[in-house]
């Protein structure tokens, strides 16, 4: 995959609402540089749609919303070259978040919050109805 330029973080999404942590952050970055720029897009819209969905629902953000943006902007991880290995694409992603988060120094608890999001969201038969 080639490599893109970097885009200061500060213009990225003005006006959208997502955590801003430097975890957050480092997610974004790093799934805007592995990612197709289709993928990576569809990754921000599902946690917009989740986010919203939540809201919807009387689930306010909060701790929970950085666990919900990980999930989110790195679910699609295994279908980039870094993430392309020997497993189904969603295994292969999930595996390169926890490495990723591992390396931020995430707990395992966050880590496998991501890890999940990944690797399960094409179980559907396993999702509350």
């Amino acid at each position: 995959m080639t490599s893109r330029r970097a885009e200061p973080v500060n213009d990225l999404y003005d006006g959208l609402v997502f955590p801003r942590t430097q975890t957050a952050l480092a997610a974004l970055r790093f799934a805007k540089r592995v990612e197709h720029p289709a993928v990576f897009n569809h990754n921000m819209r599902t946690y917009l749609y989740g986010r919203f969905a939540g809201e919807q629902d009387g689930v306010l953000p909060g701790r929970d919303d950085e666990a919900l943006f990980l999930g989110c902007v790195l679910h699609d991880v295994g279908l980039s070259a870094e993430g392309d290995g020997d497993q189904t694409f969603n295994v292969d992603g999930a595996d390169l978040a926890a490495r990723f988060l591992t390396e931020l120094g995430l707990g395992d608890d966050t880590v496998e919050t991501a890890w999940d999001a990944g690797a399960l969201h094409l179980c559907f038969e396993i999702a509350p109805p």
